[in-house]
This record gives C-alpha cells, sequence and structure tokens, in this order.
C-alpha cells in the first residue's frame, strides 16, 4: 500500500497511476522505468518522494541442464526508492530516484500461504519449501546468480527528463547508471536509457475532473540497455514496457484504480520467467485527506504467472513544495 504527503494536493496528484513496475529480483537491476502520467510538476515546484515496496517471490523451474542451471528465485525484495522532481520552465520536468534493496527471507510467507488457503487459490511450489527463506539461484552456461545470505545496498540510480506535448501528452526519458552491486543483485553493472510516451485523459487540468468521474493513462516505450554485468550474454538489448490505468472518482475523497503493467521478454532465455513477456494487475484506492494528505492504497499480482513477483505492497510518502 501507497501513503502520499503533500503541501498541496491537486487532481492531477490524486489521480496519478500508482508508481510501481515489475520488481523481480532479476528484473530490478535493469531500470525498468515506474508507471507515470502525462501531468508534470508547473515551473519552479519541488516534490519530494520516498516510496518501501515489499515484493515477495516463489518460483522454481525444474532444471533443463542439471543442477548447475536450476531456477530457484524464493525470498523477498524491499526497495525503498528516495526521489525528487522539479518543475522547469517550458514545460520541462527534472527527477532522480536512488533506490536502496534488501533481499531476505522476508515476513510474509505465512501470510499469503494463509490467504491463498482462505480463497482455495494454489499455493505453487510454495508448500514444498520452508517459509522466510531466501534463494535466488540460476547458473546458465555462463555466468549466474547465487544469493542465499540477507543482502542490502543501493541501486542503480535513475535519473530523469520529461517534456510536456499538449495538454495530455508528455514524453520521457530515463537514464540508469551502475551504482549498485551486480552480485547482491542491487544493480545490472551497465547504463540503461529509457524513452517513452505517456497520455493521461484529464493532463494538467485541474477542474476536468469536475463533470466526469472516469479518467484513463496509457503509456509505452522502450528500454536500451548495457549488457552489464548480470547474466551479460542472456540479456536482450531492446525491452518494450507499457501500462494502463484506469481510474474512478467514487467520491469528493477517494478513487479507485486499476491498472496494468507490462514489459517484453528481458533475457533471451529458453526458461519462461526470463524468456517471456510479464505482465502485473495493479489494484488500489487514493484518498486525498484533508488539504494537504494523500493516501494510496494498492497491491499487484502476477496476471502471468511466475514472471513476476507474487505480490508487492506499496508504501510511500511524498512532499510537494508550489
Amino acid at each position: 500500500m501507497t501513503l502520499l504527503l503533500s503541501a498541496q494536493a491537486t487532481v492531477a496528484d490524486v489521480e496519478a497511476p500508482f508508481p510501481t513496475a515489475n520488481r523481480s529480483p532479476l528484473i530490478l537491476p535493469l531500470g525498468l522505468p515506474d508507471a507515470r502520467g502525462a501531468a508534470l510538476l508547473p515551473a519552479g515546484a519541488l516534490e519530494f518522494r520516498s516510496t518501501l515496496e515489499f515484493a515477495n517471490t516463489s518460483l522454481n523451474e525444474p532444471s533443463l541442464c542439471g543442477d548447475d542451471c536450476s531456477l530457484t528465485l524464493d525470498g523477498e525484495t524491499a526497495r525503498l526508492a528516495l526521489g525528487m522532481r522539479r518543475g522547469l520552465a517550458g514545460g520541462w520536468e527534472a527527477s532522480a530516484v536512488l533506490p536502496l534493496l534488501r533481499h531476505s527471507g522476508g515476513f510474509l510467507d505465512s501470510a499469503i500461504e494463509g490467504w491463498h488457503d482462505v480463497f482455495s487459490l494454489p499455493n505453487g511450489d510454495r508448500d514444498q519449501y520452508p517459509q522466510d527463506r531466501l534463494r535466488f539461484q540460476y547458473r546458465p552456461e555462463s555466468g549466474g546468480v547465487a544469493l542465499a545470505d540477507t543482502v542490502s545496498g543501493i541501486g542503480d540510480l535513475q535519473l530523469g527528463i520529461a517534456r510536456q506535448l499538449g495538454e495530455r501528452f508528455a514524453l520521457r526519458g530515463q537514464l540508469k547508471l551502475p551504482s549498485g552491486d551486480t552480485g547482491d543483485l542491487t544493480g545490472s553493472g551497465g547504463t540503461d536509457a529509457a524513452l517513452s510516451l505517456h497520455f493521461s485523459s484529464n493532463g494538467n487540468d485541474a477542474g476536468a475532473t469536475a463533470g466526469r468521474r472516469l479518467y484513463a493513462h496509457l503509456s509505452g516505450g522502450v528500454l536500451f540497455g548495457e549488457d552489464g554485468k548480470l547474466l551479460p550474454e542472456a540479456r536482450e538489448r531492446w525491452l518494450a514496457f507499457g501500462s494502463a490505468t484506469l481510474g474512478w472518482r467514487a467520491s469528493e475523497h477517494w478513487h479507485l484504480k486499476v491498472q496494468v503493467d507490462g514489459h517484453s521478454a528481458a533475457w533471451d532465455s529458453p526458461r519462461e520467467a526470463l524468456g517471456d513477456p510479464s505482465a502485473q494487475l495493479v489494484v488500489g484506492a487514493t484518498g486525498q485527506l484533508g488539504k494537504h494528505w494523500l493516501v494510496d492504497l494498492a497491491f499487484s499480482e502476477d496476471i502471468v504467472v511466475e514472471r513476476s513477483p507474487d505480490i508487492v505492497f506499496h508504501l510511500g510518502l511524498r512532499w510537494q513544495m508550489p
């Protein structure tokens, strides 16, 4: 779930998509941009944001070539992203995000299995492994990943620039720099660049929701990445990504949202978890509590199973200076 604080909560703030993407431990280091809308900050406005996410993953694919190339992703990733953005003259906006990552056994396994039991949902392979265990392992013919002990560190720095294109469109660019550690899965060891086009049905119009309850956001783009140090021979150099959000102003202070995020295969691999496209469903609500407070309650599920974490919870805080 996400909690937002703003010094001047605007309609565009309340309507914005949930800022998330695929948080799989093998996708997270690649610099996949978060879902965003087309509304930019006005010139001179400054925003500081912190977002905390808990992503729980339980995946095991049978070995294709013996024990040395088995794929296991069993653990929990906590991601604290510290970010800021500034509105510039001429319809421009600059931003920066520095993530702090922690891979561990976590604490959500029991609650997730209980949730599955209550609603008769499949647990997959969860029953076959100890609860709250960390084991990230993939050993292809060249290179590999092996993580069994809790690690934490700075992730890859993300720098962004955006340009308003009319009232309802924006063009966004992102550059991800290799400030993380590949061995701890906090970075990819390479530089990635992304370019995306965003549409918001209400744009920057603060009065657009006065006569309509439904609104939407659509975005799509491409990510170009260096091979880096994380499974370099398997890295797909080009990755397409997109997001769609449908929002409903349920009342004066509450907005309900449904969002779908997805991307093409990030790795050239015969394994479905690595070599197939991914899609996540995000469901939640945004509430405006008084003049200055916004609260988001959201979680995401892997609608294309085993391509992203089983579930992700979000908690964030934002302060905006007009």
